[in-house]
């Protein structure tokens, strides 16, 4: 019979996996200048981009994606060259924080719908008005604009994926 010391733990004992189990995340995240901005060149060298939407929107965006970022890094996950993983054991954990994420981002939508139906309510309204007068964009373009960003937001988790310590080990490796 064996007398575990006080330090050690059950755990210290077993023999280590010889596998990791791990998720891929897969995520698509629209970038708020891609959407926000209108871009005109002058003169074949110069562009100029012109923001078509509030700042409010913008901004609530910039921050949930910064933000989104920052939650894959408090929970493990790393950027490898067969895409960010995470270990199995902090999946839960990531998927809890990242479901709330997504309730915040349920507002962006929510803004978005506000700007569509009542534009006049957004303090940048006048220089956007008068900046996609200017510009000639249809009102119905720009609104499938602001309709498509909730479309691009994607989140999916591959796996569970088998993948030797050694692979595990190396890929982390790499990756820093």
């Amino acid at each position: 019979m064996k007398i575990l010391a006080n330090n050690l733990t059950l755990l210290d004992w077993l023999p280590e996996s010889q596998e990791v189990y791990v998720y891929i995340v897969y995520y698509r995240i629209p970038s708020e200048d891609g959407f926000c901005f209108v871009e005109r060149t002058v003169d074949r060298e110069l562009k100029l981009r012109y923001k078509v939407i509030p700042s409010k929107i913008r901004n609530r965006i910039k921050a949930l994606r910064f933000r989104f970022y920052n939650i894959l890094k408090e929970h493990g996950t790393v950027k490898t060259e067969i895409g960010r993983i995470v270990k199995a054991e902090d999946l839960g954990a990531l998927k809890a924080k990242l479901y709330s994420w997504l309730k915040e981002w349920k507002h962006v939508e929510q803004l978005i719908n506000d700007f569509i139906n009542n534009p006049v309510n957004f303090n940048d309204w006048p220089a956007i008005r008068k900046t996609i007068h200017e510009l000639g964009i249809p009102w119905n373009e720009l609104v499938s604009k602001l309709k498509n960003i909730p479309l691009k937001l994607r989140i999916e988790f591959i796996g569970p994926l088998k993948l030797p310590r050694s692979l595990y080990e190396e890929l982390l490796e790499k990756a820093t």
